[in-house]
């Protein structure tokens, strides 16, 4: 094997611009002093050792021989970067977006885990998915009431579909868990920078330990975007169950625990590529790494930002200036993104608007076929103080038009979207657990009791001393510059 540098014209050898492959997997917990190393040729640097309990070059020239198997060209991180050379490390950290968007295929190598594991696994959560959209589901009592008197509950209760009869079922749940308890014995789907790659990868094909493709039942490959959608799928509908309280009263003790195992590893170890940047910091926290900055460096290429060093590989940085950088970067691309998130443990309060690895976001914000259009401006300083630019107005005034909203009948019988649908979010901090008693602090939407209670609790403290900032609108994919929701 033998390693070309990029020369002028986006050249390597004798061939321009080649059509290449690319290869992910991860070795560095298991990276030796000394030992057998791969081969590589036309490169100045030592290629790392990896202990054999990880696995054999043997076994790694496998992988690659199946990643290059239809063309002459593959990336490899060992053999195209130095691994010791800080400064080429981070230039080409800068550059991993568009290497993998350019790649022709992209694979995974899941070395910890043989091909009938693999495939059983894959299997598995393709045939639980598939029982959430093609099986009977439960009537919903709130559907009786369309037609009678819509008007007198809210919109978001009519919008919740049924939910399919197979989340009741202990053997259904079961074999979920177990195949992300199977995922999870493999380092890939811990590592930090593996997170990264398996969101802007955006075709890439599982390879077994013995470095064969795979497939899942019927005859397809195996992919990563695959699997992905699967739990992506497993996890909405958990998360609609979590939110019936019938379910909740109906489900065995071992089923609610299965349930809520499968959502709090999925999202925590981020296995179904959110793009949302709140979900991904908040996955690094799990996820193995050998310096605290790469927490950032590992993900920032998903939203095609270099800072730092790897925009100045000069400079030296520590973490809280990477995030804070990271978090101003992420409000220029979108105030309204760079927003939805809620703090799980007190943060600076003039850095409240700062994304943090303390933090989540509440299934009720994840907002999918939607445009964000930003109406404000920012600037802040060196020591993380920002201020906001736009329009506002007191609590006290928007709830006066909450109400006029929720008491005002629709203009038009098919009036779907009328009245208000605002929600409440508290992030944990002194003055909500000091004020607002703990189970207030859910989210609350305008239909919920916590809803008044809450808003009631801030304006008996504060009265007009709270203000509603405006950051833009989420605009539906088809509406009109002067329609969406705030």
């Amino acid at each position: 094997m033998t390693s070309f540098e990029r020369q002028a014209g986006n050249t390597y050898g004798a061939d321009k611009e080649p059509k290449f492959n690319t290869l992910s997997y991860t070795w560095g917990r298991w990276q030796g002093r000394s030992g057998p190393a791969l081969p590589v040729q036309n490169i100045t640097w030592t290629i790392p050792s990896v202990s054999p309990q990880c696995f054999t070059v043997e076994l790694f020239m496998d992988a690659i021989r199946t990643t290059a198997a239809d063309l002459e060209y593959s990336w490899l991180d060992v053999a195209c970067i130095d691994q010791d050379d800080r400064g080429a490390k981070m230039a080409e950290i800068g550059k991993q977006a568009g290497i993998f968007e350019k790649a022709e295929d992209s694979y995974v190598w899941l070395h910890a885990m043989s091909k009938s594991v693999v495939e059983e696994v894959t299997s598995t959560l393709m045939r639980c998915a598939a029982r959430l959209g093609g099986e009977q589901t439960k009537s919903h009592p709130l559907l009786l009431d369309i037609l009678i008197n819509w008007d007198d509950r809210s919109v978001s209760d009519y919008m919740e579909p049924p939910l399919p009869l197979c989340l009741s079922d202990e053997s259904w749940a079961a074999p979920v868990r177990t195949s992300i308890q199977c995922i999870l014995d493999d380092p890939w789907f811990t590592s930090l920078w593996t997170l990264q790659e398996s969101t802007i990868a955006a075709h890439s094909w599982l390879l077994c330990r013995e470095g064969q493709k795979l497939e899942r039942e019927g005859g397809i490959d195996c992919s990563l975007p695959m699997l992905n959608n699967d739990l992506g799928d497993i996890l909405h509908h958990i998360e609609m169950a979590f939110k019936d309280s019938e379910f909740i009263d109906c489900a065995s003790t071992r089923l609610l625990d299965d349930l809520r195992y499968v959502c709090n590893m999925v999202e925590r170890f981020g296995l179904s590529a959110y793009e949302y940047a709140i979900l991904l910091y908040n996955s690094t926290s799990y996820r193995v790494c050998r310096e605290s900055l790469d927490r950032i460096y590992g993900i920032i290429q998903v939203f095609n930002l270099k800072l730092c060093e790897p925009r100045d590989p000069s400079g030296t940085y520590t973490l809280p200036d990477l995030e804070l950088e990271f978090a101003s970067e992420l409000n220029k691309k979108s105030p309204i993104w760079a927003q939805l998130f809620r703090h799980t443990k007190r943060s600076n309060p003039a850095q409240t608007w700062m994304i943090t690895q303390f933090c989540e976001l509440p299934p009720a914000l994840r907002f999918d076929v939607t445009f964000p259009r930003s109406e404000c401006t920012y600037v802040f300083n060196a020591h993380g103080q920002v201020h906001f630019c736009g329009r506002a107005c007191s609590l006290y005034a928007i709830n006066q038009q909450w109400m006029t909203a929720a008491s005002s009948p629709p203009p038009r019988s098919d009036s779907w979207g009328w009245g208000s649908v605002h929600m409440i979010v508290l992030d944990e901090s002194e003055y909500s657990s000091v004020h607002v008693a703990e189970q207030l602090q859910e989210p609350a939407h305008i239909d919920s009791p916590n809803h008044t209670a809450i808003v009631k609790i801030l304006l008996d403290l504060e009265h007009e001393n709270i203000g509603v900032f405006v950051l833009g609108k989420l605009l539906q994919p088809d509406s009109d510059s002067n329609q969406g929701v705030h």
